[in-house]
């Protein structure tokens, strides 16, 4: 988060008025508190997913965009999120599996890898997250569930 925003994302406000239920933990909880405290950090996640869906996606986004330039950015191998009608928090997540050059050499398209199977699309539509698969062991397992999930498409 530091690279998009230039500053530390060190905590996350806690957005509920009560916080004197977390004080102490060592109070036997009854069923009501252990409910209680089960919906407030069902709110603290979700409070967490609405901001990551707002403030990162659109920096992110942002991002790529003031940076102007995406065709020198995105190579095979990196893992960027699809731009389509639909809203940012749905777009589909792929993997770059070959850049397509026009006749003047430049990259005007490239061959993602999504869930659904391998796509076309155009760079200006392709938002490069900030890991690559090349670099990263987690992205690999997101390449071997893509490529599972295509398997059990075919079947």
């Amino acid at each position: 988060m530091e690279v998009m925003t230039r500053r530390r994302l060190k905590t996350l406000p806690y957005p509920l008025n009560d916080k004197s239920e977390f004080k102490d933990t060592r109070k036997t909880l009854t069923c009501a508190h252990a409910l209680k405290r089960n919906k407030q950090q069902q709110d603290l996640l979700q409070h967490f997913w609405t901001r990551w869906k707002k403030e990162y996606l659109t920096s992110l986004r942002e991002f790529h965009r003031a940076s102007g330039n995406n065709l020198q950015r995105i190579k095979t191998g990196d893992i960027v999120q699809i731009h389509d009608d639909s809203p940012r928090t749905v777009w589909n997540i792929g993997i770059i599996e070959d850049l397509v050059r026009g006749g003047d050499g430049l990259v005007r398209s490239a061959i993602v890898r999504t869930k659904f199977g391998l796509t076309n699309r155009p760079i200006v539509k392709l938002y490069p997250l900030e890991i690559n698969s090349n670099d990263n062991d987690e992205s690999q397992i997101l390449r071997r569930s893509v490529r599972l999930q295509n398997r059990n498409q075919r079947l």
